[in-house]
């Protein structure tokens, strides 16, 4: 159920970057070479959580800035999540899909964003983080801002900062491609989509949900069933498996539409909607980029 958010908030532009070069070095020790430029404020925060999201929500933009740049349709960190065919949903994904990836990523004037919204750090025992049926890392409400301007909320939940799906961010180890077996590095020989999870990559998925972000991104209106309200966000695809595997599910999701098996579904939702299959999507080639591979097995 959505919720309303306070009247504090942490600007957009807190997501945003200083432009700069793209062309890296073949290797590279230092994936963030996006550099946050601002940001207006966190609520209820520790020091260290709001030092663990700085660099969480840097790493959810970097991603999306790689993903605008240069990811295109022949490279399986897209194929893997979207449909592929001209005239059957390429063109209506990948368009979707660069839009919302650049607008996270844009390099907007700070002072004047393009939307905003809050993050809280929920306390141990939050009703709201522990009534889910599984542990939830972050809520967002994907509710329009309130005709004052008031921006809607993401919720940070305490499990976000101890899960090792989430624990982690890109400086957590360097990024050496075919490192030596001693060497400390993400590029780790058989790593396998999961051995690379990190904050930033559920932080980019939340934001999708922001009917902001989507509104911003030219995302089409949808109607809520279960909030009972019209919005732009993503949503979490519903009825496919293995839904305890997001990226994975993602990635069947793509498949059913691509077979052309989207009518033995009720109203199944079309992949540029999908909150995982923007956030894997930007992220495993990201992965792919700074690892120097061609694939990431699931």
């Amino acid at each position: 159920m959505p919720y309303a958010g306070n009247v504090r908030f942490v600007s957009a532009s807190a997501f945003l970057f200083f432009a700069g070069s793209l062309a890296f070095p073949t290797r590279v020790t230092r994936a963030d070479l996006l550099h946050p430029r601002y940001i207006e404020s966190y609520n209820d925060c520790s020091a260290d959580q709001e030092s663990k999201l700085k660099q969480d929500f840097a790493d959810a933009a970097s991603f999306a800035r790689h993903a605008f740049d240069n990811l295109d349709e022949n490279s399986p960190a897209y194929a893997n999540y979207f449909r592929t065919e001209a005239g059957n949903g390429l063109e209506e994904d990948i368009e979707h899909a660069k839009h919302i990836w650049s607008a996270i990523a844009s390099n907007n004037d700070p002072t004047n964003p393009s939307y905003t919204f809050t993050v809280r750090c929920a306390p141990d025992g939050d009703e709201e983080c522990e009534s889910r049926t599984t542990q939830s890392w972050a809520i967002t409400d994907a509710r329009p801002e309130e005709a004052d301007g008031t921006p809607r909320q993401m919720k940070i939940c305490p499990f976000y900062f101890t899960d090792a799906s989430t624990r982690q961010s890109s400086t957590s180890h360097p990024w050496i491609p075919n490192p030596r077996r001693t060497q400390d590095s993400w590029c780790r020989p058989e790593a396998r989509f999961r051995d690379f999870s990190m904050g930033g990559l559920t932080l980019l998925h939340e934001m999708t949900h922001l009917d902001a972000l989507a509104n911003v991104a030219g995302y089409p209106e949808r109607h809520d069933e279960d909030g009972d309200f019209n919005t732009h966000a993503t949503e979490d695809v519903q009825g496919v498996e293995p839904g305890n595997n997001p990226p994975q599910q993602a990635r069947e999701l793509a498949q059913i539409w691509r077979d052309g098996r989207e009518g033995d579904y009720d109203e199944l939702t079309e992949p540029y909607r999908n909150a995982e299959s923007l956030a894997a999507s930007a992220f495993e080639h990201y992965v792919m980029k700074f690892c120097e591979l061609d694939h990431v097995d699931i």
